[in-house]
């Protein structure tokens, strides 16, 4: 109606307006605005529209605008006017300026509110426009519905029912439900459960019905609107936006970052903040054992290495998707992403938040398995990084680490311990009669006793372990989550290994062994190196005091 308007504001003839006299003619609602926002023309009965213009009314304005990005095609719009009047706009950009045209729709407009009142009309019209109109009574059970099926239900075997049951037959239904609002609103987005149907989202919108005293609410009338299309559409989106962007971040880590630690730190935060988790720390598998490689939280991070280690040990890896896992931790159930290669397990990202709050979605097991590669090629860039570090910090004689880089990588391992329950063991050792070795054979050949002992440490420990020299003829050895008997077996290995090592220095005579002082850490006790050291250090110096070449435990007294 607005759009033949146009068409007839110069009475057929709108290239001739300006010398019939412009819009002072036209008997409908017009404004002619130019390129600079003015009024250059307008017809007898715009006078309320010109106001809103030039009040810089933003419905119209955006009207005009929307207009003036596409030359010559009508643009339209229902606009609710600042004094309550309806109008029917429509704008169209011509070359030398903007025709406005509208048609007021107050009256219209209250008429259609008031026939709305009536249900029988009311029926005919949502028939068309929305997926069910319902009434239910002040119990909540329904007693009108429209159309007659809906989800593959016939409705009319909905009446009498409770609304409730049906919609969340799950039993599970929302705080604010929606067939007992005592107020006029809109629930947007709702997740139903209909029984047979699986979850489908809504939106309904309600309004309560009372007596005609106006006194307690007597049901509710509304109407339900599926958009679960659009709402799953979304969801997609937002999904593929939050995956392009992880992988972005993870992307410009594995480029910018070369240390280990901050490489995994920021790995796990970027997982963290995607997740909106409270902990995501990352377990390497070393020697076919599950190590920490990067642990989140504090206290509260605590990982249950045993627990994951049973039960991986057991499940096939082929497949790399994430599993809830436990329900005791202080921040709920954990999701564990599984790092795999070739059908091998590399390592664990174990993500932690409160999920009696926020449950794990299917999107977000989604999201952590697009992003799985990508936190495996963080995992295995920081084993590199690890091992040129390690490279770059050995003693240049025996090749073992050297003290700092020794320190550095047993001071990270106590700090894991805390929160895996772990324990590891330090080992101090200290060469008996070495002085005689320099005196008698000379100091080449004590080079070559340091490399021949520095050789039988380094076949003592395996890659989760570390070894190194400390001093002249000091070493020092530590073994990840072992008991101190295995750690007095491999000590006693290499006094055993003495004769051997004099024996391939030509000098089986010589009186060389050696003194070991073994401490074992307790998670949550000992977490500093210098406090280990000092225990190993003092009951290598009990053997020493009791004649040397034997082990000593700290706190033993032998």
């Amino acid at each position: 109606m607005v759009r033949k308007s146009i068409s007839t504001v110069f009475q057929g003839r709108p290239d001739k307006g300006a010398e019939d006299g412009g819009l002072s003619a036209a008997h409908t609602i017009a404004l002619k605005i130019d390129g600079r926002d003015r009024i250059t023309d307008r017809s007898p009965a715009s006078a309320r529209l010109a106001g809103f213009w030039e009040a810089g009314y933003p419905a119209l304005k955006d009207l005009v605008a929307g207009a003036r990005r596409a030359p010559g095609v009508p643009v339209e719009s229902r606009l609710s006017m600042p004094d309550g009047a309806g109008l029917w706009a429509v704008a169209v950009t011509l070359p030398d300026a903007t025709l406005l045209v509208a048609n007021d729709t107050t009256l219209s407009d209250t008429v259609t509110g008031a026939l709305i009142d009536s249900r029988e009309l009311l029926k005919a019209l949502l028939d068309e426009a929305v997926d069910l109109a319902f009434e239910v009574d002040g119990e909540g059970r329904f007693r009108f519905l429209t159309p007659a099926s809906v989800w593959g239900f016939e409705t009319e075997a909905w009446l009498g029912k409770d609304a409730t049951q049906l919609f969340w037959a799950s039993g599970t239904s929302p705080a604010r439900n929606p067939f007992f609002s005592d107020v006029r609103t809109r629930f947007e987005q709702v997740a139903v459960w209909p029984d047979g149907v699986g979850r489908r989202w809504v939106d309904i919108s309600v309004q309560p019905l009372h007596g005609e005293d106006g006194g307690a609410r007597t049901g509710v009338r509304g109407t339900v609107h599926d958009v679960t299309e659009q709402v799953v559409r979304a969801r997609e989106t937002r999904l593929t936006n939050l995956r392009l962007s992880i992988q972005e971040r993870l992307t410009h880590i594995l480029t910018a970052v070369d240390s280990a630690d901050d490489l995994l730190e920021k790995a796990a935060g970027a997982v963290r903040d995607l997740l909106r988790a409270d902990t995501v720390s990352v377990l390497t598998v070393s020697d076919g054992r599950l190590m920490p490689a990067y642990l989140d939280g504090g206290e509260d991070g605590a990982v249950d290495i045993g627990a994951l280690t049973r039960v991986f040990e057991k499940s096939p890896v082929g497949d790399a998707v994430p599993t809830p896992f436990g329900h005791d931790t202080p921040h709920g159930e954990q999701l564990i992403m599984p790092l795999v290669k070739e059908e091998r397990l590399e390592g664990l990202v174990i993500i932690g938040r409160d999920t009696s709050v926020s449950p794990w979605s299917d999107q977000e097991k989604a999201l952590v398995t697009a992003i799985g590669s990508l936190l495996m090629a963080a995992l295995e860039k920081a084993r590199l990084i690890d091992r040129l570090t390690t490279l770059s910090a050995r003693d240049e004689l025996t090749g073992l680490l050297n003290r700092r880089a020794f320190t550095d990588a047993v001071e990270r391992r106590l700090k894991h311990q805390r929160r895996t329950g772990q324990a590891g063991v330090l080992i101090f050792i200290d060469l008996d009669h070495f002085k005689e070795v320099n005196d008698t054979l000379g100091h080449a050949a004590g080079d070559k006793a340091l490399r021949l002992v520095a050789t039988r440490i380094a076949s003592m420990i395996r890659s989760s372990d570390y070894a190194g020299r400390i001093g002249g003829d000091e070493f020092v050895v530590w073994l990840e989550d072992m008991s101190e008997e295995n750690a007095a077996a491999k000590a006693q290995s290499l006094l055993d290994a003495m004769p051997a090592i004099r024996g391939d220095l030509g000098a089986p005579d010589l009186k060389l062994s050696a003194s070991i002082g073994i401490c074992r850490s307790v998670p949550g006790q000992d977490m500093v190196f210098a406090t280990l050291s000092d225990r190993a250090d003092a009951a290598l110096y009990s053997v020493k005091r009791e004649g040397r070449n034997g082990i000593a435990f700290a706190g033993s007294g032998t």
